[in-house]
């Protein structure tokens, strides 16, 4: 399968995280994985810097697992502060779409809200293809600016209950998604994919608890 992930954050300086694991597990089963991304660290290198409206690609991305392969699509936007998320609005619609059509694209994953959510849904919608939300934070608390909170929390509504699926990961943001608009039948659990290579008994412990009473 051809897998689309969106998200909104920097998908190379951001820490290893949920949708890294998720996204590059898939890719080590045999699936070809794209992924949109948001360079919310940017720097302006030029007052207007416009060449940044073009977007960049960057094959064969591995951050979590060795072997593991991600297509990174990243749409450009105004480097100006103020008008870079609402240009980034535009430029993420346009790319989502183009990637849809030319990667014949699956199955889409969302992660984000306010940059790219709306734009995500309409074009799952309008080509026909499955859309599942991965939640894994209360999105709207996640805005540092407190008049904008209202607003995220408004899309968050309207996409939750727009989409094919929702999967949080802790049986508390099931009930979130619930409270907020996603229809119970819709919502799956799905915590957090834990490496068995790192996550695993290194030392025989029997010993110790059974001299302290703890059972396995």
């Amino acid at each position: 399968m051809n897998i689309l992930f969106v998200h909104e954050v920097d998908w190379l300086a951001k820490v290893v995280f949920d949708i890294h694991f998720l996204a590059e597990g898939v890719s080590l089963l045999g699936h070809q994985i794209y992924a949109i991304d948001y360079e919310d660290s940017w720097s302006r290198k030029g007052f207007f810097n416009l060449n940044r409206l073009k977007t960049s690609q960057i094959e064969g991305v591995s951050r979590a697992y060795e072997g593991a392969s991600v297509c990174l699509r990243r749409p450009g936007f105004l480097q100006i502060p103020g008008l870079s998320r609402v240009s980034a609005f535009i430029t993420h619609y346009r790319e989502i779409g183009k990637t849809i059509r030319e990667k014949a694209i699956d199955a889409i994953v969302i992660y984000s809200i306010p940059t790219n959510g709306l734009q995500t849904v309409h074009l799952a919608k309008k080509f026909n293809i499955p859309v599942v939300f991965r939640s894994i934070d209360m999105l709207n608390m996640l805005v540092p600016y407190a008049p904008l909170r209202p607003i995220t929390r408004l899309l968050e509504k309207r996409v939750y209950a727009a989409v094919d699926a929702v999967l949080p990961n802790t049986p508390q943001y099931a009930k979130y998604v619930v409270r907020m608009g996603a229809a119970e039948s819709k919502v799956r659990l799905l915590p957090f994919p834990l490496d068995t290579k790192l996550f695993r008994p290194l030392v025989d412990c029997s010993e110790v608890r059974q001299k302290w009473g703890i059972e396995e």
